[in-house]
């Protein structure tokens, strides 16, 4: 469909083709209404009449390029079309020109696009009923732009109830990113200070609850293990676990600690408590209870294997309650001897019944039972 410049009539055969574009940015609005006043005062009047002295004359004029209709009231009864007819270009052989339309029929505007008096790069709204596009805030940088199905903002999105909890994002409502937004920022909160992430406040489970890594569990009310693997800290104090049973534990009531396998350090192990014992107090007791078991092993490649030191006290304690087995024992495997006392004696309080025993080192014959106490020469 095309429109012909110079017919007495102008039809309209085809329904109307709009190129898939918003408006081009609107001319200044004063160059605008400087524009329409240059042409109105051009006008020829063909008809003018007026009510009464006080009221505005209505007219219908025309020139070559307007046409002005004036009343208090206009009332178009039935559809309007307006078509913009573009101006052919200088050099164009067929007269030929482009159209666009807009209808106004009842209550309803129809047409291909929408632009507010300021649009333009910078500011102003168009909408391009079309295509579904509508910018708000100017076209090369809008504040507000929905096209192809996205809505992009710009600015700050505020609502209150506009946006209802049940409505979902990525199958998680509205009000659970919420609740989650408010834990995430008190955690956050706990643990940022002056710009550094870190643990500012505590870690607090339920009684009955802990911190456990794996599978292990516990009696809440006592805090003893009941099985499983893993760690737990309760607040009873904190259990190491394998299949049940436990491989360490540390009691936060009375101190107590157990390890089921060897404790290694490559430093030193010190005790300076004194926990009383059937013997006495010891700072380090080593307890066994069979006769295969030794209660303290001291072993060294090229230096003493145990060593007691001590300023008042006794520096190592040994005791037995078998009738077979010493309650200290020393072994060289090498030419070395067992036991060697430096700097010192070796005193043993003469007491009714303590004895020693010698036998012929060539025989193995027993020499005799003697009664024996060590002294310092």
């Amino acid at each position: 469909m095309s429109l012909v410049k110079g017919q007495k009539t102008i039809g309209l055969s085809a329904p109307a083709q709009r190129p898939s574009t918003l408006p081009p940015y609107s001319p200044d609005l004063q160059q605008i209404i400087d524009n329409l006043l240059e042409k109105v005062s051009n006008l020829t009047v063909l008809v003018e009449g007026k009510a009464d002295k006080d009221r505005l004359r209505t007219q219908i004029a025309y020139s070559n390029e307007a046409i002005k209709i004036q009343a208090e009231d206009i009332v178009l009864a039935g559809n309007v079309t307006i078509a913009q007819i573009i101006k052919e270009q200088n050099g164009t052989t067929d007269g030929k020109v482009d159209y666009r339309l807009t209808r106004i029929i009842g209550d309803r505007v129809q047409t291909g696009t929408i632009a507010s008096n300021n649009w333009g790069p910078t500011e102003g709204s168009a909408i391009d009923l079309n295509n579904g596009i509508i910018i708000m805030g100017g076209g090369e940088s809008p504040k507000l732009l929905y096209e192809e199905g996205n809505l992009t903002i710009s600015g700050t999105l505020t609502a209150g109830s506009v946006i209802a909890e049940s409505v979902t994002v990525n199958g998680m409502t509205m009000g659970q990113i919420r609740d989650y937004a408010v834990y995430g920022e008190n955690i956050y909160s706990s643990l940022k200070v002056s710009g550094t992430v870190i643990l500012r406040g505590v870690i607090q489970p339920e009684d009955s609850g802990a911190i456990r890594v794996g599978s292990i569990t516990w009696n809440s009310t006592t805090g003893a293990l009941t099985g499983g693997t893993g760690i737990a800290i309760t607040e009873y104090g904190i259990i190491g676990a394998n299949g049940g049973v436990a491989t360490f534990t540390i009691n936060a009531v009375t101190g107590d600690a157990l390890f089921a396998g060897d404790v290694i350090t490559g430093g030193q192990v010190k005790a300076t408590g004194a926990t009383p014992s059937a013997e006495g107090y010891g700072a380090i007791i080593g307890q066994a209870t069979t006769n295969d078991v030794r209660g303290v092993i001291g072993i060294a490649l090229n230096t003493s294997g145990v060593v007691g030191a001590s300023t008042t006290g006794v520096g190592v304690f040994a005791t037995s309650a078998s009738s077979t087995r010493g309650a200290l024992q020393a072994y060289n495997t090498g030419s070395g001897p067992s036991i060697q006392i430096v700097g010192g004696g070796i005193t043993k309080v003469k007491v009714s019944g303590h004895r020693i025993k010698l036998y012929d080192i060539d025989t193995d014959d027993l020499v005799g039972t003697f009664h024996y106490s060590f002294e310092q020469d």
